[in-house]
């Protein structure tokens, strides 16, 4: 549950470009009196300022004089791995290419920004803070980096007056303490058992108060009686991604998680809630919060019991079919009973989500459609030229349902570009569905 949701990478602002002083040239010129700068040495430094980091350390090799004007700390003082700028590179964005660029300013690294690289061994990051521990003011973490308080709290010993940009998973407690520490900006947070009134609130009031958390999961604990003052403060927060995993959510949260629907910056929108959620007399206004929200991306509506009624099914398929913006939707673990008939009907109700509105992508995972609710999403599938990924596992199909239905609806459809049948064991896929596959995946 707690990957379902990342944050995503942000765009940040180009950094501003800090001149070398002229020290630098006077240096070179010291070393090597016949040795010229092409141009004034305050343009020179614009040039190499601009050049992609490991470029930057290249030139270094070129000769003495470029080595020695590259030498001046400022070159190094803010290093920018973020995604735009490791698409700069020519090389490889390697934790080797960070460290060889970070040794040159060792004792004077000001800012560092490493959303794009994916990969951080947290001991090798540690060790570099505290090599800067003095000097570092900003630390952007990688978004797969999750660190958990204790983490925080080594990094924040390392570097005092450094601000962290990271990922955060930990207790209700702790987060409610990292929160109050003007110097920890999670950008993305995910909080475990809040379990007290009393940890509740001092949450909801911390919350309303930050800003910067793009991303917040809240997993367990039981927040029936929160969830409004909980969705008061993420609205006022700004946060732009909210998820709830197994919180004890009940039908009287409908009103509460419209308010959140309502919100103009939400993107992505997740609820995993054990036993029926979605029904009552308040569902009316959140299926038309549902429906018109156009800033709503990702939605996953996972292990809520849909199918419970039917009618209710309908009402909330139906206001997502008419959603004019592209979505992603996410229905897994919602079980269909066992009958035919009723298998048949949500099927009809998903294929006329498929042909309606925006949807871009469908995950059916482990909703025991069979092939009797299967049959009309495939048989519509060829009408359906704006889904790209479909995803379903958990239903047993035979050969004959996957050569006659299923392999010629995907021969049809132009859209698609992923395909998965998620079963334990991939290699026990009939051979039909693995054609279907290798269709789609050579699309891409």
């Amino acid at each position: 549950m707690s990957t379902l949701c990342r944050s995503r990478l942000l765009a940040e602002p180009p950094t501003r470009v800090s001149m070398p002083p002229r020290r630098s040239a006077r240096l070179v010129e010291l070393a090597n009196p016949h040795f010229q700068l092409p141009f004034p040495p305050n343009v020179v430094a614009l040039l190499f300022s601009l050049l992609p980091l490991d470029a930057r350390l290249l030139a270094r090799e070129v000769c003495r004089g470029w080595r020695l004007f590259l030498e001046d700390f400022s070159f190094w003082q803010s290093l920018d791995f973020s995604a735009a700028a490791a698409e700069r590179l020519t090389v490889a964005l390697t934790w080797g290419l960070v460290r060889a660029a970070c040794a040159r300013a060792t004792g004077t690294l000001h800012t560092l920004k490493l959303q794009g690289r994916r990969e951080v061994p947290f001991a090798a990051l540690e060790e570099l803070v505290a090599e800067n521990g003095e000097s570092l003011r900003s630390l952007m973490m990688p978004t797969t980096l999750i660190l958990d308080a204790a983490d925080v709290g080594r990094l924040r010993q390392a570097a005092p007056l450094c601000e962290l940009s990271c990922n955060v998973q930990c207790e209700g407690a702790e987060a409610v303490a990292l929160m109050r520490c003007e110097l920890v900006c999670p950008f993305f947070l995910t909080v475990k058992n809040l379990d007290t009134e009393q940890l509740q609130t001092d949450f909801a009031s911390t919350l309303a108060t930050h800003t910067g958390i793009k991303g917040l999961l809240l997993l367990g604990g039981n927040l029936a009686d929160a969830v409004l003052n909980l969705s008061l403060a993420v609205v006022a927060a700004g946060v732009e991604s909210i998820g709830f995993g197994h919180c004890g959510l009940t039908p009287m949260a409908l009103p509460a998680l419209t308010l959140l629907l309502r919100s103009e910056v939400l993107h992505c929108f997740i609820l995993s809630n054990h036993g029926v959620l979605l029904t009552g007399p308040d569902l009316l206004a959140f299926c038309d919060a549902l429906r018109s929200n156009s800033s709503l991306y990702h939605i996953m509506l996972n292990n809520g019991n849909l199918w419970a009624d039917p009618a209710d099914a309908g009402m909330v398929l139906a206001a997502l079919a008419a959603r004019t913006t592209p979505f992603s939707l996410g229905l897994d673990g919602n079980r269909v009973r066992e009958t035919q008939a009723q298998q048949l009907a949500a099927g009809t109700q998903l294929a006329q989500l498929i042909t309606a509105g925006g949807l871009e992508e469908l995950n059916l995972n482990d909703c025991n459609l069979g092939e009797a609710g299967l049959v009309p999403i495939f048989e519509t599938l060829p009408r359906a030229s704006r889904l790209m990924c479909l995803a379903f596992g958990g239903d047993e199909l035979s050969p004959e349902f996957a050569r006659d239905v299923l392999l010629p609806a995907v021969r049809a459809n132009n859209s698609l570009r992923s395909l998965n049948f998620r079963y334990e064991d991939e290699g026990e896929l009939l051979p039909e569905l693995i054609e279907a596959q290798n269709i789609v995946e050579a699309r891409n």
